[in-house]
């Protein structure tokens, strides 16, 4: 269901603007080598390890959409504000289950919330600009 809902976020960057091709590189390269290093090894479950990177690579491609939103700045802002804590929440997620690796498991809630507080802004505020205005 988490895949999901990046893949719903991804089709809402997407309706508003299209992938930063250019960018996905950036993105996607620091992801993989996280996954590469710090996931691959860890992982010997080959189903899991295929799940763990395709979620991977929709985080990825969400955020880069979101950085090629073509929508007000405060929508557009709290879009990328809010997928990228997602991402990074993520990841504490990642390092915390397959690496044993806690000491900043205390950010994955707070970072997780914000994320979706940050999510709905960017929405409310996409859909207070699209409302005609009720001038008299």
């Amino acid at each position: 269901l988490f895949f999901a809902a990046h893949a719903g976020f991804l089709l809402f960057a997407l309706k508003n603007g299209k992938c930063a091709m250019r960018g996905l590189p950036y993105i996607m390269a620091p992801c993989l080598v996280f996954f590469a290093l710090a996931l691959y090894p860890a992982i010997d479950n080959t189903v899991l390890l295929i799940a763990v990177l395709l979620y991977l690579l929709v985080s990825c491609c969400s955020l880069a959409a979101a950085m090629n939103m073509k929508s007000d700045r405060f929508v557009r802002g709290f879009f990328i504000a809010g997928i990228s804590c997602i991402v990074f929440s993520d990841t504490l997620i990642a390092l915390a289950e397959f690496s044993d690796s806690s000491a900043l498991s205390f950010l994955i809630m707070p970072t997780y919330y914000l994320s979706h507080i940050l999510i709905t802004l960017s929405v409310l505020q996409l859909k207070t600009d699209r409302q005609p205005s009720c001038r008299k």
